[in-house]
């Protein structure tokens, strides 16, 4: 939340645009389903993978959780999502993209916005590398996304998605990442999930750049 209102704050009295500039205009419902069910969909070809070709293990999910908590969490999670979704886009492809696009160029603006995207998301271990490398090409597209629709809401869309349809639709698990280890990730692992998918890191990281 801090990031948004820091990045509105140099926009709006910095450099004197609007913030409908930065892509955040009328969000037209068939924007917001399409990038629903695009990280919906590349969720699903992700999860694909992993079974098809990583033999990754699948299990049901929500008989070991109590209704309450899969309400509460079905409820809370899409929130912090949100915010985590147009943090992400507003600075990633609303503030960088543009601002540096102007000075050198659409190119060299995606490709930066896109390596740092990565750069913050880096995962420590052996596929710390491929990882990084889904995670840029991904932001890459994010930035086309971006371009090519005039607006913000299909990519704070996709994100969205991506995320539900991550941990709680599919329930991706890393048996070797040592996320549990940091409180975030530890919320997330015990939150409801339709499925689990447990696999690698390094199925994982290899799935996500070829769906990427």
């Amino acid at each position: 939340m801090l990031i948004i209102l820091l990045t509105f704050a140099w926009v709006r009295f910095y450099e004197q645009r609007t913030l409908v500039s930065l892509g955040l205009g009328a969000a037209p419902l068939r924007k917001l389903l399409r990038g629903v069910m695009a990280g919906v969909l590349t969720v699903t070809l992700l999860a694909t993978c992993l079974i098809v070709f990583f033999d990754a293990s699948v299990t049901p999910g929500l008989s070991r959780v109590p209704f309450a908590a899969l309400i509460l969490s079905l409820l809370l999670l899409p929130l912090a999502w949100l915010v985590q979704a147009v943090s992400e886009e507003v600075l990633f492809r609303g503030f960088l993209l543009q601002s540096l696009g102007l000075k050198y160029g659409l190119i060299a603006a995606s490709l930066f916005s896109s390596v740092l995207f990565a750069g913050l998301h880096f995962e420590d271990g052996g596929s710390g590398a491929f990882y990084f490398l889904g995670t840029g090409i991904l932001a890459l597209s994010l930035c086309l996304y971006t371009v090519f629709t005039h607006s913000l809401w299909g990519p704070i869309a996709f994100n969205l998605a991506w995320n539900f349809a991550q941990h709680i639709i599919f329930g991706v698990t890393l048996f070797d990442s040592g996320r549990e280890e940091i409180a975030i990730y530890d919320a997330l692992s015990r939150a409801p999930k339709l499925l689990i998918v447990e696999t690698s890191t390094s199925a994982y990281a290899t799935s996500f750049i070829a769906v990427a």
